[in-house]
């Protein structure tokens, strides 16, 4: 489910690193709060909301990069970036010892 569609609190980390590792797998990226809604497809949505509903948002997304680079799943990068939402802290992802939950199908 796409981050948008969901309260800024419900956004899981495991979400966060299943999108991380979809879009590594096909391609580098400097990962920010704004690039993980670009590649989410929810920064048009969100852009139009409040203010105070863009800025929870970027807040929870922002802790949760930090989380990772305490981990050492991302490496932060001495630059910041700008992706069109401000320029914000950047990093890279180095790997992951983290496993994201597989969902078991029924049947």
């Amino acid at each position: 489910m796409s981050f948008g569609l969901k309260m800024a609190d419900e956004i899981t980390r495991d979400e966060v690193l299943s999108l991380i590792q979809r879009v590594e797998d096909r391609r580098r990226v400097v990962w920010t709060a704004g690039r993980l809604l670009i590649e989410d497809g929810s920064l048009s949505l969100i852009s139009s909301a409040p203010a105070k509903v863009r800025k929870s948002y970027f807040i929870r997304l922002r802790k949760i990069l930090k989380s990772f680079e305490e981990e050492g799943v991302l490496l932060k990068r001495r630059v910041q970036f700008n992706y069109g939402t401000g320029t914000e802290e950047a990093y890279d992802f180095v790997g992951s010892n983290l496993q994201v939950r597989k969902r078991k199908s029924k049947g």
